[in-house]
């Protein structure tokens, strides 16, 4: 069964605010050709993180049989359910008193590590925080954040997959 992944408002917003600010940059070199140099290699910088940013968000969360995976242009990460050890559904506030380690945080998505007070490091798989949030702790220790539009389906799918 696939999951769609909620995308909340901050994110939107983030993601149109970068793209107003890159597409500015990228027009000014043609409003003014005297631009300097370096603003040709800032535009590709921006232009290369959109494009990294786009292909790395997280598209839909799969359960089948015997996996999750996590879908996104550019990859496909796959979590085998014995490997689960246990799933939580936390409120949205669990996520107060944490910091983004390393990753993208709002263009496009959620992606990387999340230090949470009480979890540690997470791996993020989100476009967005709605009521809820999914953590999954695989038996080798590994965390994932996970965030789909309707969590208390998903919650009872994977809690159903790895009871078993």
């Amino acid at each position: 069964m696939s999951y769609p992944i909620y995308t909340d408002t901050s994110c939107k917003v983030i993601t149109a605010a970068f793209s107003i600010i890159t597409l500015a940059l990228a027009v000014m070199p043609f409003i003014d050709p005297s631009a300097p140099w370096g603003i040709y290699l800032a535009v590709t910088l921006l232009l290369l993180v959109y494009l990294i940013s786009y292909l790395l968000r997280p598209n839909s969360y799969t359960i089948d049989e015997n996996k999750l995976a996590i879908q996104s242009a550019m990859s496909r990460k796959e979590y085998a359910i014995e490997n689960i050890g246990s799933v939580h559904l936390l409120p949205k506030h669990a996520l107060h008193n944490s910091y983004r380690a390393l990753g993208i945080g709002g263009l496009f998505s959620y992606r990387g590590t999340i230090n949470i007070k009480n979890w540690g490091n997470v791996m993020s798989y989100a476009r967005g925080f709605k009521d809820n949030i999914i953590i999954l702790t695989l038996k080798s220790g590994e965390r994932l954040l996970l965030s789909p539009e309707d969590e208390s389906s998903f919650y009872q799918a994977i809690s159903q997959k790895i009871a078993v």
